[in-house]
């Protein structure tokens, strides 16, 4: 069976491929590490070394375990590290929504994001993508510690309706929405009247972790009506980006627009909605009552912008 002992010695060793150099290094003596070496070897099923005159080689399989095997060993190091700041209460495993899009809000989320591992070391971060979850439900249960959604509300009313969930809201982007469909649906205008919209449908992703979901669940309130929705059974962005019938539109934040996947499209347009331009707002939202709490009120809060 292998050790970590036979690991590192077999690291120190390469360093040097002197079984002098490496033995006085590990305070052991040369007979025993040729015996480690080889029984390492004997372990693994394959050599390890080769020796060529006077002079020691690694194996092509040694040179790519030597490569593999100080990644895994750096990984144990922080691992126990990281169980030693477990145990002294001093470390957080954080969990972050993972944003689809590529947009200004997304921008200033792994702004965000960024300032959280600047201010705290002893924090690891994974991004996660829950899809067809309640988000919400997972970041009451602090199984999740950070969310972004797209919001076209007044963003005071948001952010009183999660308050009373015990749900920070704080606005870190503001930006018009667009929409975006079939070029023969759009193209040659200037705006698109929100009415028109009533003779459209509007894309809905089936994934229910889709932080566009809220922003199209308050456009009746905001147009004055319900505007069709279609629900894309799309299981990829891809798929999803041409999926839909003729009349079937996006609204999406314009910053995302720009964005190859958009440039690229012959068929497809974009035009703003005319008059009063309706916001597209990044908010993120934090659970008061959960854990990372501490640390992530001051820099949320320092993220938030006005408009």
């Amino acid at each position: 069976m292998v050790t970590l002992t036979q690991l590192n010695e077999f690291v120190v060793f390469a360093k040097y491929l002197n079984i002098s150099k490496a033995a006085d290094v590990l305070f052991t003596s040369q007979s025993n590490l040729s015996k480690h070496l080889k029984q390492l070897e004997s372990d693994l099923g394959f050599n390890l070394t080769y020796k060529k005159g006077n002079h020691i080689y690694l194996t092509d399989e040694g040179s790519h375990f030597l490569s593999g095997i100080q990644s895994v060993l750096s990984d144990y190091d922080q691992l126990v590290d990281e169980c030693q700041l477990i145990k002294n209460d001093a470390f957080s495993k954080l969990t972050l929504q993972d944003p689809p899009f590529t947009d200004k809000a997304c921008t200033a989320f792994y702004e965000l994001v960024n300032s959280i591992r600047r201010a705290s070391r002893t924090v690891r971060i994974d991004f996660a993508h829950e899809k067809f979850k309640d988000r919400i439900a997972l970041l009451r249960n602090d199984e999740m510690h950070l969310l972004i959604e797209y919001h076209c509300a007044d963003v005071e009313h948001v952010k009183s309706h999660y308050e009373q969930q015990g749900i920070l809201a704080v606005q870190i982007s503001n930006e018009p929405l667009v929409v975006w469909g079939k070029r023969f649906l759009l193209e040659g205008r200037e705006s698109l009247d929100p009415l028109q919209l009533k003779d459209l449908s509007i894309m809905l992703s089936s994934d229910a972790s889709s932080p566009m979901s809220t922003l199209i669940s308050e456009l009746p309130d905001v147009l004055g009506f319900a505007p069709k929705i279609f629900v894309s059974p799309a299981r990829s962005a891809a798929q999803y980006y041409y999926s839909g019938h003729k009349h079937s539109v996006f609204v999406l934040p314009q910053s995302y627009i720009n964005k190859e996947i958009f440039t690229s499209r012959d068929d497809m347009c974009a035009v703003p909605l005319a008059g009063d331009a309706i916001p597209c707002r990044g908010i993120v939202l934090a659970n008061m009552k959960g854990k990372a709490f501490g640390l992530l009120e001051p820099l949320v809060r320092a993220a938030e912008v006005e408009g």
